[in-house]
């Protein structure tokens, strides 16, 4: 059985795994693609691609690169829709253009592009130093080997190596790219000031011509103020978003998240079934479940139960095909689930992934919630000898503590939770009922 009555937690899961950076163009992006107006413009140019490199693919059926090409426009409206089909798509494909090209002559660079996108991460470096061994390595080419390495390093947890990088790409190459990817480094840090000027550093580098680029700003502003707790703030954000870029289903899904929050549950729910219809999205399943559990009629007790039934049954299939992509997701739902054995297995596996702040912190919550209190203390410990830092952080951490009999220091990391989100300890409340439950054997 599922708990619903937990206050939202994958708003920090969802958050966090989005501001990593802009889609950037793929090599199969080169016809412009991003002037489009709105999302059904940009969705019908890339689709048009997608048919486009398919039909080439099929004629010239012994030619790897053609097949590259095709598994690059995947991999671009999967970052454009979320569909995870599409990102099955661009493995496979990816997989015959290897299984056709020689060891010497092989789409290297587009594969590490790929893993890195489904958080394959302990496989990029290999391709990338493959890449850049090549006889002929553009200067292009070698920027980006370079600026997926930075990437790595930030989500495996190494930000000394990874703001250095950073910094290099800033000071060297000027970009609208360098200056997210501060931002995204000072948010994972807590210095949401610092975050915000990068932020609207990146805001006066863009083009007006890139709708869809100002948009995704926008949302990042969102995600800044929602981590803090500033719904009004980041509901503004969002809607600017969706006004630079209609019908851009990631902004709308966080327009829902702030309806739901603020108690407007009649309109959350009305957004979330649409975006249901859309994605198919077992995060949506979920939020529209917690919606209905809340709810005093039987009805829609059942109807949130057969939601998370089917939120269930999509996760269980997608950490079949490609577990590495939705680990981060399925571990929150299945965290809020009474087989925690299975979410701290999922939560082992995501760690060894990419071991950064994020991963380490749904660990610490998998050990606790199994009982194993030392484990959460150490790992806890090793994260706070990092500079990641946020009101999830603290907010766990005094929920820990408290289970382990150490109130002071409970009462001193919920203050500091408090401090960044006046509403952190609410969103760790499902974590606190939980484990109280299996103090009393509830």
């Amino acid at each position: 059985m599922h708990n619903t009555t937990h206050n939202y937690p994958f708003l920090s899961l969802l958050a966090s795994a989005l501001i990593v950076l802009f889609p950037m163009p793929t090599v199969a992006d080169k016809q412009r693609i991003d002037t489009p107006s709105d999302f059904a413009q940009k969705l019908s140019a890339i689709d048009q691609q997608v048919q486009n490199n398919r039909k080439v693919a099929e004629i010239q059926a012994t030619s790897w690169i053609r097949k590259e090409s095709l598994a690059q426009s995947y991999l671009a409206r999967a970052k454009l829709t979320g569909n995870f089909s599409d990102y099955v798509f661009a493995k496979e494909t990816l997989d015959e253009a290897f299984a056709q090209a020689t060891p010497k002559s092989s789409p290297k660079l587009a594969r590490a592009a790929l893993n890195f996108a489904i958080h394959r991460l302990p496989l990029v470096e290999a391709d990338l130093v493959a890449a850049e061994s090549a006889l002929r390595v553009s200067k292009k080419e070698r920027q980006t080997i370079r600026e997926l390495r930075a990437d790595v390093l930030l989500n495996t947890g190494q930000y000394a190596q990874a703001i250095e990088a950073f910094e290099l790409f800033e000071s060297k190459t000027p970009s609208v790219t360098s200056a997210t990817r501060q931002a995204n480094y000072y948010r994972q840090t807590a210095d949401y000031a610092a975050a915000e000027q990068w932020l609207n550093t990146a805001e006066e580098r863009s083009s007006s011509q890139n709708p869809h680029l100002r948009s995704w700003l926008q949302l990042q502003h969102g995600i800044l103020d929602l981590d803090r707790g500033r719904f009004d703030d980041a509901l503004t954000h969002y809607e600017q978003g969706l006004g630079e870029f209609s019908g851009y289903w990631l902004i709308e899904e966080h327009i829902a998240e702030i309806h739901a929050i603020q108690g407007k549950d009649k309109l959350a729910e009305e957004q979330y079934r649409d975006l249901i219809k859309r994605t198919n999205s077992p995060l949506f399943m979920s939020a529209l479940a917690d919606i209905l559990a809340n709810r005093d009629d039987e009805s829609s007790h059942t109807e949130a139960q057969s939601w998370l039934d089917k939120s269930a049954e999509i996760y269980q299939y997608r950490l079949q095909a490609i577990p590495e992509l939705v680990a981060g997701h399925a571990l929150d739902f299945f965290l809020n689930d009474e087989n925690t054995q299975f979410s701290l297995q999922l939560a082992v596996d995501n760690y060894k992934l990419r071991p950064g702040g994020e991963a380490a912190l749904q660990l610490v919550q998998a050990h606790a919630l199994n009982n194993q209190f030392e484990q959460a203390n150490t790992l806890l410990e090793t994260i706070y000898d990092s500079p990641y830092r946020n009101a999830s952080l603290y907010a766990t951490a005094a929920t820990v503590y408290r289970a382990m009999g150490q109130n002071e220091l409970a009462e001193t990391q919920k203050a500091l939770a408090i401090a960044i989100n006046p509403f952190a300890i609410d969103d760790i409340d499902w974590m606190r009922a939980k484990l109280e439950g299996a103090q009393t054997g509830l």
